[in-house]
């Protein structure tokens, strides 16, 4: 093992908001053994790594997504320094995730007039995106500093509606995510049928009961997560679907994203705490 004393690891963003976004590392990696390998991994995802040469100072990466990061410096396979990165997406960020480069739209491009945000299936095909055989997944990022919500006295309440189910996306998978500084929560949906797919947490849906996140997009889905004594309770139209134990320090609440298979819509976004604040609230009013 090598002392993570020795080395030092640390990054600047070109633009302060938005992506793509690109990073530039200065690390310190001369304490390696010559026969080590040094990687700079992006995120938690180790493939998301990148060889680096031990002598140089120096590394840039592209991050072409918002999110709460945590870049790593690591020689063979310890990590020796590591810190948060936080990858804004000023407001409301729709786009396509397809390889190797994500397509963006404008945040206009999703607001309905019936006070809702969705992707028309038209405008992704306009923009030369197939949808079969395999449909991509939609998303819609609000990444950034959305005021003092902390973790441990928390209600996220939103209503969704995955609105694309033809041929091979046929189990309309559909996720939402509340990400805090350091941490995230996925919570996964499709329909009845499907829910043998989903990955809840820890718990497969290949080895456990997940039928509570089978739910029927003809209608608007409420979903609800409830976070309060390191517990997380998940409610879904009202139902209690899951209960989870978090042993999570509070932390800051950094964003959400909605992904959809093939598309989907969000009808409105309310984030309080116990005392009855609310702390975030977005209705979609249609945008100037």
């Amino acid at each position: 093992n090598v002392d993570p004393e020795k080395f030092s690891f640390s990054s600047k963003k070109v633009v302060d908001i938005g992506v793509p976004n690109t990073v530039i590392f200065d690390y310190d990696a001369r304490a390696a053994k010559p026969s080590d390998s040094v990687f700079i991994q992006q995120s938690w995802d180790k493939r998301l790594s990148k060889l680096v040469a031990r002598d140089h100072q120096q590394h840039t990466s592209i991050y072409y997504y918002p999110g709460f990061f945590q870049a790593k410096l690591r020689v063979s396979d310890q990590i020796v320094q590591q810190h948060d990165l936080f990858i804004k997406s000023n407001g409301w960020l729709p786009l396509v995730d397809v390889s190797p480069v994500p397509v963006y739209f404008k945040a206009r491009d999703i607001f309905t007039e019936d006070g809702s945000i969705g992707l028309p299936l038209d405008k992704i095909l306009q923009s030369n995106i197939q949808l079969q055989p395999k449909a991509p997944w939609v998303g819609y990022y609000n990444v950034g500093d959305l005021g003092e919500i902390m973790s441990d006295d928390f209600v996220f309440e939103t209503e969704i509606k995955n609105q694309y189910s033809e041929g091979a996306a046929a189990c309309q998978h559909t996720e939402v995510h509340v990400l805090f500084e350091g941490a995230a929560m996925v919570i996964p949906l499709s329909i009845p049928g499907c829910v043998s797919e989903l990955n809840f947490g820890d718990m497969s849906g290949k080895k456990l009961d997940l039928s509570p996140l089978g739910v029927d997009f003809n209608d608007w889905v409420n979903v609800k997560m409830d976070v309060q004594d390191s517990v997380v309770h998940l409610l879904i139209n009202g139902k209690n679907a899951f209960d989870l134990k978090v042993n999570l320090h509070p932390v800051k609440f950094a964003g959400m994203i909605f992904k959809f298979q093939g598309t989907g819509s969000v009808n409105f976004i309310k984030i309080s705490n116990h005392n009855g604040d609310v702390t975030f609230e977005d209705k979609f009013d249609l945008k100037e």
